[in-house]
């Protein structure tokens, strides 16, 4: 899983957990009204249809794509239905990268049904595809804590896993791009890592001001 700065759609929003445990705290079901219809049977049929297509691959996206978006329309009175249509449609998003886009697509999966683990999933991936580490875990989280299914936790501890790698990768990369700092900076925690307009790594000493906040 390798970072892309193309959001596909737009620019991400900036990487605050927070949003995330908020958006997740004021989930509440919808109430089901146990009423089968005419119009849930078309919407399978079509999520159905929308599934050979994007398992067919690339080519077949934009079809699949047709197929999911015409059954979120017609099930709209169903809601554990429409929360797997939208979140097989975070999924399709997240393969065309538009990262974005998947990502609302899952929050409104989870709305429709806040115990659909993977619907966390798609919005933990679609975080860590633009670069947003901590929303990403954030979301993973509420994965492995509010999902129905064991299938959905593993996955979301898989991925949890894939992003930690990843983030270990790109502070080693900061490390190697590091101005060399003096063993007693080192030993006092004294300095500071800041990327500057080039995008490298420099350190900077801290101020006995900002020293003082860090060991609170």
């Amino acid at each position: 899983g390798e970072r892309v700065d193309d959001m596909g759609d737009g620019k991400a929003p900036e990487d605050s957990p927070d949003v995330v445990r908020v958006f997740v705290h004021k989930l509440e079901a919808p109430k089901e009204t146990g009423e089968k219809n005419m119009l849930d049977e078309a919407a399978m049929e079509m999520k159905e249809e929308g599934n050979k297509l994007f398992r067919a691959g690339p080519e077949n996206y934009d079809e699949a794509l047709k197929k999911y978006t015409a059954a979120i329309e017609l099930c709209e009175s169903n809601p554990k239905l429409s929360s797997t249509l939208h979140c097989n449609r975070a999924l399709l998003l997240l393969h065309k990268k538009k990262y974005i886009e998947a990502e609302q697509d899952a929050k409104k999966a989870l709305q429709y049904n806040p115990k659909n683990g993977k619907a966390y999933v798609r919005a933990g991936q679609a975080c860590q595809k633009t670069g947003r580490m901590k929303m990403a875990m954030a979301w993973l989280n509420a994965a492995i804590d509010k999902a129905e299914t064991k299938k959905a936790k593993a996955l979301a501890e898989r991925i949890v896993k894939q992003v930690i790698k990843e983030e270990q990768e790109r502070l080693e990369l900061l490390q190697k791009n590091k101005v060399p700092i003096t063993e007693a900076q080192l030993q006092g925690a004294g300095s500071d890592v800041y990327i500057d307009k080039d995008g490298k790594a420099k350190k900077r000493l801290l101020s006995g001001e900002e020293l003082k906040v860090l060991s609170e």
